[in-house]
C-alpha cells in the first residue's frame, strides 16, 4: 500500500464539533485507520471531539478557523508526506470536509532527526599571528564531541572546551593575556552530502 485517502468531515454540535473520518465508499482498512490516527491521535476509526477554548464562543468565526485548521493539520502534521484539499464546503463557504492522502513510502523527517552534513575546519589562533588551518574533515553538525576531540593535536587535548553555535573552542583560561597564548577552534560549514552520504 503506497498511499491512502480518507475524508475528515466537520459535524457541528450544540457546542463545538466532531471531526468524523469517512470514506467515499467501502469499509475502512487498517491503513485508513492508521491515516486517521496520524492526525487525530484517536484509537480506531472514531470521531474526534473539538471544542472552543475556555470563554471562547463557537460562533461562525470559530467554525471558519476550525475548517482552516483541519486543512492545515491534514497537510502538515503527519509522520508521512500528505496531500490535503477541500472536498466540500458549507453554504457560507467555510470548509466542511477535507480530503487527505498519506504517501506511506515518503516519510517526513523531523528536524530533530535530520542530520546536517558539512565540513569541520580546525584553526589555530595565536596572538599577533595569522590564523592557521590545522585540519579539515567532513562530518555532521550533530556529531559526537569525541569525534572532534580525536581530531585535535596533542597539545590541545587537555584544554577547556566551549561550544558556541556552529563553533567549538579549545583554550587554556589561565593563559589569556600571555604573549604565547593560543587557542583552537572548530567551525562548522554546512555543505552538500557527497559520496552517497559518507563524509
Amino acid at each position: 500500500m503506497k498511499q491512502t485517502t480518507i475524508l475528515c468531515d466537520i459535524e457541528e454540535e450544540i457546542f463545538g464539533a466532531n471531526i468524523v473520518p469517512k470514506l467515499t465508499r467501502g469499509l475502512p482498512s487498517e491503513f485508513h485507520v492508521k491515516a486517521w490516527g496520524l492526525i487525530s491521535n484517536a484509537k480506531g476509526w472514531v470521531e474526534k471531539r473539538v471544542e472552543p477554548k475556555e470563554n471562547e464562543p463557537d460562533n461562525e468565526k470559530w467554525y471558519e478557523m476550525l475548517g482552516d485548521r483541519l486543512l492545515r493539520v491534514c497537510g502538515n502534521r503527519s509522520k508521512f508526506q500528505t496531500k490535503s484539499c477541500v472536498y466540500a464546503r458549507w453554504p457560507n463557504g467555510n470548509v466542511r470536509t477535507v480530503s487527505m492522502t498519506v504517501f506511506w513510502d515518503k516519510p517526513r523527517i523531523s528536524p530533530l532527526d535530520r542530520e546536517t552534513y558539512g565540513e569541520w575546519t580546525l584553526r589555530l589562533f595565536e596572538k599577533g599571528k595569522r590564523t592557521k588551518i590545522v585540519s579539515k574533515h567532513r562530518g555532521i553538525f550533530e556529531c559526537d564531541g569525541c569525534e572532534l576531540h580525536n581530531a585535535l593535536p596533542d597539545d590541545a587535548r587537555n584544554l577547556e572546551c566551549e561550544p558556541d553555535g556552529r563553533s567549538v573552542v579549545y583554550f587554556d583560561p589561565k593563559g589569556d593575556g600571555d604573549a604565547e597564548w593560543k587557542y583552537y577552534e572548530f567551525r562548522f560549514q554546512p555543505k552538500r552530502q557527497v559520496d552517497g552520504g559518507k563524509g
